[in-house]
């Protein structure tokens, strides 16, 4: 009985908060404030030179990779939520270029390698928690040629492989369904 003239005194008071002088959005007609998902994903990065000069800024999500004179970014895509479009931003001339997109994309790895005048870097497509439904993929990014192309790809394979260079080798360690490996892959024949 105590409990029930608790609940009710709860119940009662709790439907006189309506009577205090507080404001909702629909009472100031106010509308919620729309925040792109492009423009929380993204952010900006302002680039210096020696003398602590602002000489820059890029917009990126993810990695940034700096090779020789060039930085090697990506962001979230424009047009798909689920796409990674990458550039390469010369320092000297100020110039961006657009190297590619990754489209449904669902983890880049943190990792890189650089070997001669190619980025190498493992990203994941597809739905990551699912073995079937996810594609590991190796990425090689030439930043004389300003091309992006897909090495390889391999269906299941785990998101957070690591890579690793020797040489004119790339090592990486990989995870299985059923144990893990360590996987060579030569850049000069292409094996």
């Amino acid at each position: 009985v105590i409990f029930l003239l608790l609940l009710l005194c709860v119940i009662s008071e709790c439907s006189r908060v309506t009577d205090w002088n507080c404001s909702t959005y629909e009472d100031a007609n106010v509308t919620e404030p729309v925040i792109s998902e492009m423009s929380v994903l993204n952010e900006t990065l302002k680039i210096y030179d020696i003398n602590n000069k602002d000489i820059a800024e890029i917009e990126h999500y993810g990695n940034i990779i700096y090779v020789e004179d060039f930085i090697i970014y990506s962001k979230m895509s424009n047009d798909e939520i689920d796409g990674l479009e990458y550039y390469k931003y010369n320092i000297e001339t100020k110039e961006n270029i657009t190297l590619g997109t990754i489209k449904d994309i669902s983890y880049q790895s943190n990792e890189c390698v650089h070997i001669g005048n190619k980025v190498y870097f493992l990203v994941c497509t597809g739905e990551m928690s699912e073995y079937s439904n996810r594609t590991s993929k190796l990425i090689s990014i030439d930043i004389l040629s300003n091309e992006m192309s897909e090495v390889y790809s391999e269906v299941g394979g785990f998101p957070y492989d690591t890579i690793t260079t020797a040489g004119n080798k790339i090592y990486i360690a990989k995870v299985l369904l059923e144990g893990s490996c360590l996987e060579e892959y030569n850049v000069d024949s292409k094996e």
